[in-house]
């Protein structure tokens, strides 16, 4: 009778053991998946008022970029990873990503090494973009190449153009969302906005 007892309480410290192992590996994997991209923190960007208009700096990431003239600067809903989103005036959003009326601007930081093949196979497989892109083309900034792609869709009415830069550990990413029917000129100013944005 001992005997089995003993038997029984190895396999019980033998099973509490090996599911207790388990669990640690799983939470190291879990945190070594999450760890794959990191996000800049909002704390490192400066709104500045110069006599040129509102500059935003990161000088964490090396990165700036002037707000046009009139737009506004908002944080973006609760949940969304993004920190920090510029509007056009009188624009209203329909939801986190869609727009209603008028231009949406979102520039992003991630910390991941890749390179633009990698980012041509997430877009084209694992983004929310991907089956509305109907445009992809290289776009060279400053000193970085990178992607530059369109999606939209008639049934959703929406337009969104991405622009995707790695650069090292970083990638530097900017994007505009409107309607369809102000895609024109939305399209027009992120092209001035882009102009603007400087990359150390």
């Amino acid at each position: 009778m001992k005997k089995k007892i003993i038997i029984f309480l190895l396999i019980i410290t033998g099973l509490i053991i090996i599911s207790y192992t388990g669990w640690i590996i799983y939470q190291e994997a879990k945190k070594e998946k999450e760890g794959l991209v990191k996000y800049e923190h909002e704390k490192y960007y400066i709104i500045k008022d110069t006599p040129e208009g509102k500059i935003v700096e990161n000088k964490h990431a090396g990165l700036s970029f002037k707000v046009p003239n009139n737009w506004k600067i908002k944080k973006p809903p609760t949940g969304i990873l993004d920190v920090i989103r510029l509007y056009s005036p009188n624009s209203e959003e329909k939801n986190g990503i869609i727009m209603k009326t008028g231009c949406r601007i979102i520039p992003e930081i991630s910390y991941v090494n890749t390179d633009i093949s990698t980012i041509k196979k997430e877009l084209s497989h694992n983004s929310i973009w991907s089956k509305y892109i109907v445009k992809t083309t290289n776009i060279k900034i400053k000193d970085y190449q990178g992607l530059k792609y369109v999606a939209e869709s008639s049934e959703l009415k929406f337009h969104h153009i991405g622009i995707i830069l790695p650069a090292k550990d970083k990638v530097y990413s900017f994007s505009i969302d409107s309607n369809l029917e102000e895609r024109t000129i939305c399209s027009q100013l992120f092209d001035k906005f882009l102009k603007t944005v400087l990359i150390e």
